[in-house]
Protein backbone atom coordinates (compact mmCIF):
# COMPACT_ATOMS: atom_id res chain seq x y z
CA UNK A 1 0.00 0.00 0.00
CA UNK A 2 2.83 2.38 0.89
CA UNK A 3 4.18 2.23 -2.68
CA UNK A 4 0.94 3.73 -4.06
CA UNK A 5 0.85 7.52 -4.07
CA UNK A 6 -2.60 8.33 -2.71
CA UNK A 7 -3.48 11.59 -4.42
CA UNK A 8 -7.17 12.52 -4.68
CA UNK A 9 -8.12 9.17 -3.13
CA UNK A 10 -7.57 7.16 0.04
CA UNK A 11 -7.17 3.40 0.40
CA UNK A 12 -9.19 2.51 3.48
CA UNK A 13 -8.51 -1.22 3.51
CA UNK A 14 -8.95 -4.53 1.71
CA UNK A 15 -11.49 -7.32 2.03
CA UNK A 16 -9.69 -10.68 2.19
CA UNK A 17 -11.71 -13.86 2.64
CA UNK A 18 -14.71 -11.77 3.76
CA UNK A 19 -12.73 -9.91 6.43
CA UNK A 20 -11.86 -6.21 6.34
CA UNK A 21 -8.17 -5.44 6.91
CA UNK A 22 -7.49 -1.76 7.54
CA UNK A 23 -4.82 -0.27 5.28
CA UNK A 24 -1.31 0.21 6.63
CA UNK A 25 1.86 1.31 4.89
CA UNK A 26 3.23 -2.26 4.83
CA UNK A 27 0.02 -4.06 3.83
CA UNK A 28 0.55 -6.00 0.56
CA UNK A 29 -2.32 -6.33 -1.94
CA UNK A 30 -2.80 -9.99 -2.88
CA UNK A 31 -4.75 -11.76 -5.64
CA UNK A 32 -8.49 -11.84 -4.93
CA UNK A 33 -8.33 -8.92 -2.49
CA UNK A 34 -11.12 -6.36 -2.83
CA UNK A 35 -9.85 -2.84 -2.18
CA UNK A 36 -12.02 -0.33 -0.35
CA UNK A 37 -11.12 3.10 -1.72
CA UNK A 38 -12.67 6.57 -1.43
CA UNK A 39 -11.93 9.37 -3.90
CA UNK A 40 -12.63 10.96 -7.26
CA UNK A 41 -13.78 8.56 -10.02
CA UNK A 42 -10.91 9.53 -12.35
CA UNK A 43 -8.37 8.95 -9.58
CA UNK A 44 -9.91 5.57 -8.78
CA UNK A 45 -9.64 4.50 -12.43
CA UNK A 46 -5.95 5.44 -12.45
CA UNK A 47 -5.47 3.46 -9.23
CA UNK A 48 -6.99 0.38 -10.84
CA UNK A 49 -4.52 0.61 -13.71
CA UNK A 50 -1.62 1.13 -11.31
CA UNK A 51 -2.47 -1.91 -9.18
CA UNK A 52 -2.92 -4.09 -12.28
CA UNK A 53 0.37 -2.86 -13.78
CA UNK A 54 2.19 -5.43 -11.66
CA UNK A 55 1.08 -8.12 -14.11
CA UNK A 56 4.03 -10.00 -15.51
CA UNK A 57 5.40 -11.10 -12.12
CA UNK A 58 4.25 -14.75 -11.99
CA UNK A 59 5.11 -16.97 -10.11
CA UNK A 60 4.86 -14.14 -7.56
CA UNK A 61 2.93 -13.76 -5.24
CA UNK A 62 2.86 -17.55 -4.69
CA UNK A 63 6.65 -17.60 -4.53
CA UNK A 64 9.68 -16.84 -6.67
CA UNK A 65 11.02 -20.30 -7.54
CA UNK A 66 10.01 -23.26 -9.70
CA UNK A 67 10.36 -26.85 -8.44
CA UNK A 68 10.21 -29.72 -10.94
CA UNK A 69 10.10 -33.33 -9.76
CA UNK A 70 10.96 -36.43 -11.80
CA UNK A 71 11.16 -40.01 -10.60
CA UNK A 72 13.72 -42.20 -12.38
CA UNK A 73 12.14 -45.36 -11.01
CA UNK A 74 8.60 -44.55 -12.22
CA UNK A 75 9.22 -42.56 -15.41
CA UNK A 76 10.90 -43.27 -18.71
CA UNK A 77 14.06 -41.42 -19.68
CA UNK A 78 12.16 -39.75 -22.52
CA UNK A 79 9.42 -38.32 -20.27
CA UNK A 80 11.97 -37.16 -17.68
CA UNK A 81 14.06 -35.27 -20.24
CA UNK A 82 10.92 -33.74 -21.77
CA UNK A 83 9.66 -32.45 -18.41
CA UNK A 84 13.00 -30.94 -17.48
CA UNK A 85 13.31 -29.35 -20.92
CA UNK A 86 9.85 -27.78 -20.55
CA UNK A 87 10.69 -26.58 -17.02
CA UNK A 88 13.85 -24.89 -18.32
CA UNK A 89 11.85 -23.33 -21.14
CA UNK A 90 9.20 -21.99 -18.77
CA UNK A 91 11.88 -20.71 -16.38
CA UNK A 92 13.34 -18.70 -19.26
CA UNK A 93 9.96 -17.16 -20.10
CA UNK A 94 8.57 -16.11 -16.72
CA UNK A 95 10.01 -14.13 -13.82
CA UNK A 96 11.04 -17.03 -11.63
CA UNK A 97 14.22 -16.52 -9.62
CA UNK A 98 15.49 -20.10 -9.50
CA UNK A 99 14.60 -23.47 -10.98
CA UNK A 100 15.14 -26.49 -8.73
CA UNK A 101 15.32 -29.76 -10.66
CA UNK A 102 14.67 -32.61 -8.22
CA UNK A 103 15.68 -36.11 -9.32
CA UNK A 104 14.00 -38.76 -7.19
CA UNK A 105 15.54 -42.25 -6.97
CA UNK A 106 18.39 -41.56 -9.45
CA UNK A 107 19.73 -44.67 -11.18
CA UNK A 108 20.22 -44.19 -14.95
CA UNK A 109 23.69 -42.71 -15.43
CA UNK A 110 23.21 -41.98 -19.15
CA UNK A 111 20.06 -39.96 -18.39
CA UNK A 112 21.76 -38.26 -15.45
CA UNK A 113 24.56 -37.11 -17.78
CA UNK A 114 21.98 -35.66 -20.19
CA UNK A 115 20.21 -33.86 -17.34
CA UNK A 116 23.46 -32.35 -16.08
CA UNK A 117 24.22 -31.07 -19.57
CA UNK A 118 20.73 -29.53 -19.93
CA UNK A 119 20.91 -27.79 -16.55
CA UNK A 120 24.41 -26.39 -17.05
CA UNK A 121 23.16 -23.71 -19.45
CA UNK A 122 21.88 -21.42 -16.67
CA UNK A 123 23.44 -20.66 -13.28
CA UNK A 124 19.96 -20.08 -11.81
CA UNK A 125 19.16 -23.79 -12.25
CA UNK A 126 19.92 -26.03 -9.26
CA UNK A 127 20.13 -29.77 -9.84
CA UNK A 128 19.27 -31.88 -6.79
CA UNK A 129 19.75 -35.66 -6.67
CA UNK A 130 17.90 -37.32 -3.82
CA UNK A 131 19.87 -40.39 -2.74
CA UNK A 132 17.82 -40.84 0.44
CA UNK A 133 15.22 -42.81 -1.53
CA UNK A 134 12.44 -40.43 -0.43
CA UNK A 135 9.15 -40.73 -2.25
CA UNK A 136 7.51 -37.72 -3.90
CA UNK A 137 5.29 -36.84 -0.94
CA UNK A 138 8.16 -36.94 1.52
CA UNK A 139 10.34 -34.71 -0.66
CA UNK A 140 7.48 -32.30 -1.34
CA UNK A 141 6.71 -32.08 2.37
CA UNK A 142 10.27 -30.93 3.04
CA UNK A 143 10.34 -28.47 0.13
CA UNK A 144 6.91 -26.99 0.84
CA UNK A 145 8.23 -25.51 4.09
CA UNK A 146 9.56 -22.86 1.70
CA UNK A 147 7.29 -20.73 -0.47
CA UNK A 148 7.10 -22.50 -3.84
CA UNK A 149 5.99 -20.35 -6.78
CA UNK A 150 5.23 -23.22 -9.18
CA UNK A 151 5.47 -27.02 -9.00
CA UNK A 152 5.96 -29.08 -12.18
CA UNK A 153 5.21 -32.82 -12.29
CA UNK A 154 4.37 -35.43 -14.90
CA UNK A 155 1.30 -37.60 -15.30
CA UNK A 156 3.00 -40.54 -13.56
CA UNK A 157 3.38 -38.56 -10.33
CA UNK A 158 0.13 -36.61 -10.58
CA UNK A 159 -2.00 -39.71 -11.27
CA UNK A 160 -1.57 -41.00 -7.70
CA UNK A 161 -4.33 -39.73 -5.44
CA UNK A 162 -2.04 -39.25 -2.44
CA UNK A 163 0.31 -37.12 -4.53
CA UNK A 164 -2.56 -34.92 -5.74
CA UNK A 165 -3.67 -34.40 -2.14
CA UNK A 166 -0.11 -33.45 -1.16
CA UNK A 167 0.10 -30.98 -4.04
CA UNK A 168 -3.25 -29.48 -3.05
CA UNK A 169 -2.02 -28.89 0.49
CA UNK A 170 0.95 -26.81 -0.71
CA UNK A 171 -1.44 -24.13 -2.01
CA UNK A 172 0.99 -23.57 -4.90
CA UNK A 173 0.17 -23.59 -8.63
CA UNK A 174 0.92 -26.94 -10.28
CA UNK A 175 1.87 -27.52 -13.91
CA UNK A 176 1.12 -31.05 -15.11
CA UNK A 177 3.02 -31.97 -18.27
CA UNK A 178 1.29 -33.87 -21.06
CA UNK A 179 1.80 -35.48 -24.45
CA UNK A 180 1.62 -32.12 -26.24
CA UNK A 181 4.71 -29.99 -25.71
CA UNK A 182 4.37 -26.81 -23.66
CA UNK A 183 6.95 -25.15 -25.93
CA UNK A 184 4.55 -25.50 -28.87
CA UNK A 185 1.56 -23.92 -27.09
CA UNK A 186 0.43 -20.60 -28.55
CA UNK A 187 -2.81 -20.28 -26.58
CA UNK A 188 -4.02 -20.31 -22.96
CA UNK A 189 -7.31 -22.18 -22.54
CA UNK A 190 -9.83 -21.87 -19.72
CA UNK A 191 -13.35 -23.22 -19.19
CA UNK A 192 -15.62 -20.87 -17.27
CA UNK A 193 -17.69 -21.96 -14.31
CA UNK A 194 -19.41 -20.33 -11.34
CA UNK A 195 -16.35 -20.96 -9.17
CA UNK A 196 -14.50 -18.35 -11.21
CA UNK A 197 -16.45 -15.67 -9.35
CA UNK A 198 -14.75 -16.83 -6.14
CA UNK A 199 -11.30 -17.22 -7.65
CA UNK A 200 -10.22 -14.05 -9.38
CA UNK A 201 -6.60 -15.07 -8.92
CA UNK A 202 -7.20 -17.59 -11.74
CA UNK A 203 -7.79 -14.81 -14.25
CA UNK A 204 -4.81 -12.91 -12.81
CA UNK A 205 -2.52 -15.89 -13.38
CA UNK A 206 -3.90 -16.52 -16.88
CA UNK A 207 -3.29 -12.95 -18.01
CA UNK A 208 0.07 -12.80 -16.23
CA UNK A 209 1.37 -15.90 -18.02
CA UNK A 210 -0.21 -14.90 -21.33
CA UNK A 211 1.57 -11.55 -21.20
CA UNK A 212 4.94 -13.04 -20.22
CA UNK A 213 4.83 -15.90 -22.73
CA UNK A 214 3.07 -13.91 -25.47
CA UNK A 215 0.17 -16.36 -25.67
CA UNK A 216 -3.38 -15.78 -26.86
CA UNK A 217 -6.28 -16.55 -24.50
CA UNK A 218 -9.24 -18.75 -25.37
CA UNK A 219 -12.23 -18.69 -23.00
CA UNK A 220 -14.70 -21.56 -23.33
CA UNK A 221 -18.22 -21.04 -21.94
CA UNK A 222 -20.20 -24.27 -22.07
CA UNK A 223 -23.75 -24.44 -20.71
CA UNK A 224 -26.48 -26.79 -22.07
CA UNK A 225 -29.11 -24.36 -20.74
CA UNK A 226 -27.51 -21.35 -22.46
CA UNK A 227 -27.01 -19.68 -19.05
CA UNK A 228 -23.63 -18.27 -19.97
CA UNK A 229 -21.27 -16.55 -17.53
CA UNK A 230 -21.79 -13.06 -18.93
CA UNK A 231 -20.35 -11.21 -15.92
CA UNK A 232 -17.14 -13.20 -15.99
CA UNK A 233 -16.88 -12.77 -19.77
CA UNK A 234 -17.14 -9.00 -19.34
CA UNK A 235 -14.39 -9.09 -16.71
CA UNK A 236 -12.10 -11.09 -19.00
CA UNK A 237 -12.83 -8.75 -21.90
CA UNK A 238 -12.00 -5.71 -19.74
CA UNK A 239 -8.75 -7.29 -18.56
CA UNK A 240 -7.77 -8.18 -22.12
CA UNK A 241 -8.35 -4.58 -23.19
CA UNK A 242 -6.32 -3.25 -20.26
CA UNK A 243 -3.33 -5.47 -21.00
CA UNK A 244 -3.55 -5.55 -24.78
CA UNK A 245 -4.03 -9.32 -24.76
CA UNK A 246 -5.71 -11.15 -27.61
CA UNK A 247 -8.73 -13.07 -26.35
CA UNK A 248 -11.37 -15.26 -28.03
CA UNK A 249 -14.67 -16.32 -26.47
CA UNK A 250 -16.42 -19.55 -27.41
CA UNK A 251 -20.02 -19.92 -26.24
CA UNK A 252 -21.72 -23.23 -26.82
CA UNK A 253 -24.67 -25.25 -25.56
CA UNK A 254 -23.80 -28.56 -27.17
CA UNK A 255 -20.05 -29.16 -27.40
CA UNK A 256 -18.51 -30.40 -24.17
CA UNK A 257 -15.09 -28.77 -23.61
CA UNK A 258 -13.49 -32.18 -23.02
CA UNK A 259 -14.42 -33.26 -26.56
CA UNK A 260 -13.31 -29.89 -27.86
CA UNK A 261 -9.89 -30.22 -26.21
CA UNK A 262 -9.38 -33.74 -27.49
CA UNK A 263 -10.04 -32.62 -31.06
CA UNK A 264 -7.52 -29.76 -30.97
CA UNK A 265 -4.37 -30.41 -32.94
CA UNK A 266 -2.41 -27.43 -31.59
CA UNK A 267 -1.06 -27.56 -28.03
CA UNK A 268 -2.95 -25.49 -25.44
CA UNK A 269 -1.90 -24.46 -21.93
CA UNK A 270 -5.07 -25.49 -20.09
CA UNK A 271 -5.86 -23.58 -16.86
CA UNK A 272 -7.92 -25.18 -14.10
CA UNK A 273 -8.90 -24.08 -10.59
CA UNK A 274 -7.18 -26.45 -8.15
CA UNK A 275 -10.28 -27.54 -6.26
CA UNK A 276 -10.40 -30.22 -3.59
CA UNK A 277 -12.51 -32.48 -5.81
CA UNK A 278 -9.41 -32.99 -7.97
CA UNK A 279 -7.78 -34.89 -5.09
CA UNK A 280 -10.55 -37.49 -5.10
CA UNK A 281 -10.34 -40.93 -6.68
CA UNK A 282 -10.15 -41.13 -10.47
CA UNK A 283 -12.94 -43.74 -10.34
CA UNK A 284 -15.44 -41.31 -8.80
CA UNK A 285 -14.46 -38.59 -11.28
CA UNK A 286 -16.39 -40.56 -13.91
CA UNK A 287 -19.61 -39.88 -11.99
CA UNK A 288 -18.91 -36.18 -11.47
CA UNK A 289 -20.58 -33.33 -13.34
CA UNK A 290 -17.68 -30.96 -12.62
CA UNK A 291 -15.61 -30.23 -15.71
CA UNK A 292 -12.50 -29.70 -13.57
CA UNK A 293 -12.71 -33.15 -11.99
CA UNK A 294 -13.23 -34.78 -15.38
CA UNK A 295 -10.71 -32.86 -17.46
CA UNK A 296 -7.81 -32.97 -14.98
CA UNK A 297 -7.16 -36.57 -16.00
CA UNK A 298 -6.78 -35.71 -19.68
CA UNK A 299 -3.18 -36.24 -20.73
CA UNK A 300 -3.00 -34.49 -24.10
CA UNK A 301 -2.51 -30.81 -23.20
CA UNK A 302 -0.33 -29.38 -20.41
CA UNK A 303 -2.46 -28.17 -17.51
CA UNK A 304 -1.81 -25.45 -14.96
CA UNK A 305 -3.81 -25.84 -11.76
CA UNK A 306 -4.25 -22.59 -9.86
CA UNK A 307 -5.15 -22.70 -6.14
CA UNK A 308 -8.22 -20.77 -5.13
CA UNK A 309 -8.70 -19.18 -1.73
CA UNK A 310 -10.12 -21.49 0.87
Amino acid sequence: IGSIQQKNFKIIGVYRQNELILATFSLVVQPQDIMLVAGEPKALNNLYKQVKSDIGQFPSPFGRDIYVYVDMFAQSSESILKEIDEAIYLHSKIRSTKLFVNILRPRDFATIARIKQMCSVDSSISLIFDYQNLNFRQKLSIDSEKKIGLIIVGEQIFSKRGNRAALFRTNSPVLKSARENLKEATTCFVVLNEQMNKGENISSVIFDIAVQMKLQIEVYDFDPDALHQEDIIKDYAALAKSFGAKIDFIKTENKNPIFYLNELKQSRLHFLPFEECITKSRFFAGFSSKIEQLSVFLDRHPQLLVPISR
